[in-house]
This record gives structure tokens, sequence and C-alpha cells, in this order.
């Protein structure tokens, strides 16, 4: 596996022992490396839900599975004008209290995009239950 990243967290990757190349920025990890971290990771773990335990999402391969409702889109389709255009900070808002209404959603994934555009984490989560990245 291999990625392009930022200065910073190329020296943790680079510590941890995979091959960096400072120079383009790149890391690329070796098999074994990614088979050793796996072995230290966690078996199981829980996504807290906001405010209410009873959202809890217990992450460890027995309970069942859960949906999620996507993120990173950079563009969306108009509801009015049905054209496809730039997300918004309202996109993200409007997929929060969709994402909350819908029953077989389990967590709220925000578009990332949107987010960029300095809009804060409060007015996203304000109207959703559910767990948030």
């Amino acid at each position: 596996m291999s990625m392009r990243l930022q200065e910073w967290p190329l020296k943790i990757y680079a510590d941890a022992g995979a091959n960096v190349d400072f120079n383009h920025k790149i890391v690329k990890i070796p098999l074994d490396l990614v088979k050793k971290s796996m072995a230290k990771a966690p078996r199981s773990f829980i996504m807290p839900g906001r405010d209410r335990p009873e959202l809890d999402l217990k992450i460890d391969g027995l309970t069942g599975t859960y949906f999620n409702s996507g993120g990173n889109a950079p563009s969306a389709i108009d509801v009015v004008t049905r054209e496809r255009r730039s997300s918004l900070k309202s996109d993200t808002s409007n997929q929060a209290k969709i994402t909350d209404y819908l029953p077989c959603i389990s967590l709220f994934y925000p578009r990332e995009h949107s987010l960029a555009l300095s809009e804060t984490r409060d007015e996203v989560w304000k109207n959703c239950r559910w767990s948030v990245f």
C-alpha cells in the first residue's frame, strides 16, 4: 500500500517502520508491517453515540452491520434546480437531518469538503443523535 501525505505524518510512518520518501512525500507500507499492526489492534471497540449510550455502536465483527451516510462529496445535485453544483455548508446540515431521520443509518459521516469551508461541527451535530465521525 502506498499514499501521498503532508509532511507531519511522514515521520510517524517512518518511525513505525514504513518506507518513506520525504522528498516526494510518499509512504509505502510493507505487508509485514500491516500484518504486525493489525495483530496489535483491538478486536473490538465502541463508537460512542452522541449524548446517549443506547446509540453506541459496538464494532467487533459479530454484533451486526452498520450503515453510514457516506462522505467526501465535493459536489451535489441541487434538489430544486436538479443541477450539479459544489457542496455547500447547508448540504452537510441537511444530510445530518436526513441521516437522523432514517432508522437504517447507524452513523453520520459528514461531507468533508463542505466542512472544509469552516463550518463548525456544532452546526452539523445540533440536530443529529447518531454517532458522528
